[in-house]
């Protein structure tokens, strides 16, 4: 594993630490998060144009996704919303 690999797991360890609190904080069964990259500009070689992180924190714990979307600024945000919206769903029928 690389130092860069280390240092990611690092930081998703503690963002899975502030996902579930601020779930427990706002007394929410569900926590959904949302981030990325959606353009025109912003991209980079590590983080191109349509990087997408989610997360969904529950009591069962936080499960987080990476996806790469294709599209304009309007398409990518579209779709994050419709995976994001989409991880709920199939949490809830689990």
């Amino acid at each position: 594993m690389t130092a860069a690999e280390v240092k990611q797991l690092s930081r998703l360890a503690r963002w899975r630490e502030r996902w579930q609190g601020i779930r427990q904080a706002a007394k929410t069964d569900l926590g959904l998060s949302v981030t990325g990259i959606a353009g025109p500009g912003g991209g980079s070689e590590q983080k191109p144009v349509g990087l997408v992180y989610m997360a969904l924190a529950s009591s069962q714990g936080v499960k987080t996704t990476e996806h790469r979307f294709l599209g304009d600024r309007e398409q990518i945000r579209a779709r994050a919303a419709q995976m994001a919206l989409d991880m709920v769903r199939r949490h809830l029928i689990a």
